[in-house]
């Protein structure tokens, strides 16, 4: 059997991903970026050769990755607009040929086992396979309606209600001979554009041939807005923290470190704070006296200062508090606040908690939500960000604010 090509899909410019700055693909966790677990788990598979779309945010990165992976033969194309899944993939049109190949989305994290099923639909000669998750609430994804283990019909986002099973489809799909799918892109391609070329061509090609769906049930998170981050912190936290203390690091013997917990080479964990697991204390981050940590990934050289709790949520690298509750929230590099300042994370209604992105709505399908702070914004003292608050980078909040979100419109 000829081991497949690995079709990453890297592209896009995210800006569904406001308020943050980094990339998708970029965002660190465990002090790596999304990619590099990528990449490192498509190595660890025995993938010998991967094709990559990027953009002008991460293709630098991947070019400069390639001397990390030496027995992994990447090649990297720019994807010149945000024009979808199906572009990306022909870009590597030539390239593939005729050998088959399983394409996966980057702003996605999975366990081995999806690959590991995916192989064994190229084993068993099926023609193509999808990678189907169960779910028991609505996704804003594509569903799939299924026959036995065949897939029937792709709907994408057909709103709550409206699903045709509740199997809903990940961006995990094998291949044999894919210049058939190709050839369906393109004749859909010329009747009209449409950024869901790849789910027409695919509905087209499930009407030929026979295309198996692949449960999968281990771990799973996709980064496309902002508080997604939570999901991917939640998964993370679940599923690849290895609890153990550096030798470098500087444990106080009155501190309390329970559970699940990670801490990395020179982080000082002073008298009297708490970190509860699951946990990530990256390098250098300082817990000072009194604090507590839990459920929370902090990202490299993060202080949290005194009295400071940090609940479910994300800090990322270099972020400073003072006496300050950071609950649900993520928080991107360099983010600063001041004695006081905190983020309310549950509506006084106790609904869940929307996000406004450029005028729209965005349902989080979450009761507790925080707020979602790009790089290098300064929370004044005492100011309050109430739930599902965006900060652009940069931002100054001013001391003893109260920030709400943007009225229903």
């Amino acid at each position: 059997m000829e081991k497949p090509i690995l079709v990453l899909l890297a592209g896009g410019n995210g800006t569904s991903f406001y308020p943050f700055t980094i990339h998708k693909t970029l965002f660190p966790f465990f002090g790596k970026t999304l990619l590099q677990h990528t990449l490192e788990l498509a190595h660890q598979q025995g993938f010998t050769e991967l094709f990559i779309t990027t953009n002008d945010y991460n293709h630098a990165w991947v070019e400069e990755s390639k001397a990390y992976f030496p027995s992994l033969s990447i090649t990297a194309k720019k994807q010149p607009e945000a024009t979808g899944m199906a572009d990306a993939l022909l870009l590597f049109e030539a390239e593939i040929g005729s050998r088959p190949i399983i394409v996966k989305s980057a702003a996605d994290i999975t366990d081995a086992s999806l690959y590991q099923e995916l192989l064994a639909s190229a084993t068993r000669q099926d023609y193509a396979a999808l990678t189907v998750r169960t779910v028991t609430t609505y996704f804003p994804g594509g569903y799939v309606s299924v026959e036995g283990d065949r897939a029937i019909e792709l709907v994408e986002k057909p709103g709550a209600g409206n699903e045709p099973s509740n199997q809903v489809i990940l961006t995990g799909h094998y291949f044999s001979q894919p210049q058939e799918f190709f050839a369906l892109i393109h004749e859909y391609k010329k009747q009209a554009y449409s950024d869901t070329l790849y789910e027409e061509a695919l509905n087209a090609l499930m009407k030929i041939h026979v295309i198996r769906v692949v449960p999968y049930t281990a771990g799973w998170a996709k980064l496309k807005y902002g508080f997604n981050v939570l999901d991917m912190t939640e998964y993370f936290l679940r599923n690849r923290i290895t609890p153990s203390i550096s030798a470098k690091a500087v444990i106080s013997p009155h501190a309390v470190v329970e559970g699940a917990v990670q801490i990395e080479e020179g982080a000082v964990i002073h008298d009297f704070a708490v970190v509860k697991g699951p946990a990530y204390i990256g390098r250098g981050v300082v817990v000072c006296q009194h604090a507590l940590v839990r459920e929370s990934i902090l990202e490299a050289n993060c202080v949290v200062g005194f009295g400071s709790e940090v609940a479910r949520s994300y800090l990322g690298e270099g972020t400073k508090l003072h006496h300050n509750y950071i609950g649900d929230s993520v928080l991107e590099p360099g983010v600063r606040l001041g004695y006081g300042a905190c983020t309310a994370n549950v509506r006084a209604d106790k609904q869940n908690v929307d996000v406004v992105i450029a005028g729209k709505r965005i349902p989080t399908q979450r009761r507790k939500v925080g707020a979602f702070i790009a790089q290098k914004a300064f929370i004044g003292v005492n100011a309050s960000l109430m739930p599902g608050v965006l900060i652009e980078t940069n931002s100054t909040i001013m001391p003893g604010s109260v920030v709400f979100t943007s009225k229903k419109e």
